[in-house]
C-alpha cells in the first residue's frame, strides 16, 4: 500500500537456481507471501538423492561437475551445504508450516526431481496447499520454448490456472 496498491497477493517464483532463491526468501519471510512457484528448483545442495544419482549424464543437461562449480562459486563453508540457509528442503516443520500456497513444476529427467517431490511432500505434510506437477520425459531447463515446445505450453497453462485461482 506504500506504493498506492492495495493488492497484498505478493509471491515469488523462480526456475532452477532462481527457484532456490525463491524458496530461501519464502522461508526467510515466514508467511508474508501469498504464493510461491518453483520450477525445477534446486532445493537441496547435497548429492545423495535418487534423481541426482540417476540423471547425471550430459544428456540430462546438469552434470555433477557443473553443480559442484555452482556450489564452489557461492558456498564459502562446504560443511554448511545441508543447512536450511543453503538447502531449503532442510528447513524445520515449523518453517514449512508458514509457507504459502505453492506450485512446484518438476522435470522427470532432472537431478532435482527427487528434491522437488520431497519439498512438496514436506509442504503437504505440514498443511500447506501445494501442487506438484511432474512433466514427463523432459530434462532440466525444458521451459525454454525452443527446446520443448509442447511441455512449455502445458506448463504455461498450469501457471495461468494458478494465477486465475489466485484472483490477481
Amino acid at each position: 500500500s506504500r506504493f498506492g496498491n492495495e493488492n497484498t497477493k505478493v509471491g515469488v517464483a523462480g526456475d532452477s537456481a532462481g527457484g532456490h532463491l525463491a524458496a530461501l526468501v519464502t522461508h526467510h519471510l515466514h508467511g508474508r507471501l501469498y504464493y510461491q512457484i518453483l520450477i525445477y528448483a534446486w532445493l537441496y545442495l547435497g548429492n545423495d538423492l535418487d534423481s541426482y544419482k540417476e540423471f547425471n549424464k550430459e544428456c540430462h543437461v546438469l552434470v555433477p561437475e557443473m553443480l559442484d562449480f555452482f556450489i564452489d562459486s557461492f558456498v564459502v563453508d562446504k560443511s554448511q551445504i545441508l543447512s536450511p540457509e543453503l538447502s531449503p528442503l532442510m528447513n524445520s516443520a515449523e518453517s514449512f508450516k508458514r509457507q504459502p500456497r505453492t506450485l512446484i513444476i518438476a522435470a522427470e529427467l532432472d537431478p532435482f526431481e527427487s528434491e522437488n517431490r520431497l519439498y512438496h511432500e514436506k509442504l503437504v505434510s505440514n498443511g500447506v496447499d501445494s501442487m506438484h506437477i511432474l512433466v514427463k520425459g523432459v530434462p532440466h531447463g525444458f521451459l525454454y520454448p525452443l527446446i520443448m515446445k509442447q511441455s512449455c505450453a502445458e506448463t504455461v497453462g498450469h501457471l495461468n490456472a494458478l494465477f486465475k485461482s489466485l484472483q490477481c
